[in-house]
């Protein structure tokens, strides 16, 4: 599994960044900022009638720009199947407008529609007040992820609850990315490079680590219980999400 636009993990807040891997479901370096003018806005669904405002990775690289496509005949709303359209990752999909399709198979281009938040940046909304916004790629890539706690995660089978940096700090579903690895401890490049219920932070917190960042545990801030020589420590920048407040991570 190839992973593109590899984050650092120099630091514990640059560990908090996923890889950018369309195929496998991988979201985006974080890389917020003011944004750029773009053909059609996916916060205001601005295209005309039967179509809709969707990031496109038109360089076939990151996320870069927006552009409007034509709505399917019989549009899939968020958490129904949906297939991607051709050519893949142009805002091809039959997800209805303000959704996209994502968790793609490769082989298949089968995936789960998820929703775009509306809003602004500093007042972000998704239609489901329990997922997460997320903002990335200077405003391109806007997907509303499931929130969820590390410490009792409900994700799917497939994914793993993780901690990403977007506005704000936050946990939520990503596809995992070990496929069935045993990755404790080992070296990682980004954080669903690591199995569920661990992280990727900087390599000098993590004992015995030879690589620029490692794999180390979540953690319970009431009830901690880390590997020798980390201690349980609040996740950092603090998080502020209710039902989040006591994960935290094992770190020297």
């Amino acid at each position: 599994m190839a992973a593109m636009a590899v984050a650092s993990c120099d630091s514990a807040e640059a560990a908090l960044r996923v890889a950018d891997d369309a195929e496998f479901g991988f979201v985006p370096v974080p890389d917020v900022g003011s944004g750029s003018e773009f053909p059609c806005s996916v916060r205001t669904q601005n295209c005309r009638a039967g179509h809709k405002c969707m990031p496109s990775r038109e360089g076939g690289g990151a996320w870069e720009t927006h552009r409007c496509v034509p709505v399917a005949d019989e549009p899939r709303a968020p958490g129904e199947p949906c297939t991607l359209g051709e050519p893949p990752w142009f805002g091809h999909d039959d997800c209805e407008r303000g959704a996209m399709c994502w968790y793609v198979d490769p082989e298949t281009g089968q995936g789960t529609c998820i929703a775009i938040h509306t809003g602004s940046s500093l007042h972000q909304i998704c239609p489901n007040p329990l997922d997460a916004p997320m903002e990335w790629s200077n405003g391109v890539f806007l997907p509303c992820f499931a929130r969820c706690n590390p410490l009792a995660p409900d994700c799917r089978v497939d994914e793993g609850c993780y901690g990403v940096v977007s506005w704000r700090a936050d946990f939520v579903c990503l596809p995992d990315a070990t496929q069935g690895r045993d990755v404790a401890g080992q070296p990682c490049e980004f954080t669903n490079a690591c199995a569920p219920g661990f992280t990727c932070i900087g390599g000098a917190d993590v004992p015995g680590c030879d690589g620029a960042g490692c794999c180390t545990p979540y953690c319970d801030l009431d009830d901690p219980d880390c590997p020798p020589g980390t201690d349980c420590q609040p996740w950092d920048p603090p998080l502020v999400v209710p039902g989040q407040e006591n994960a935290g991570i094992c770190r020297v």
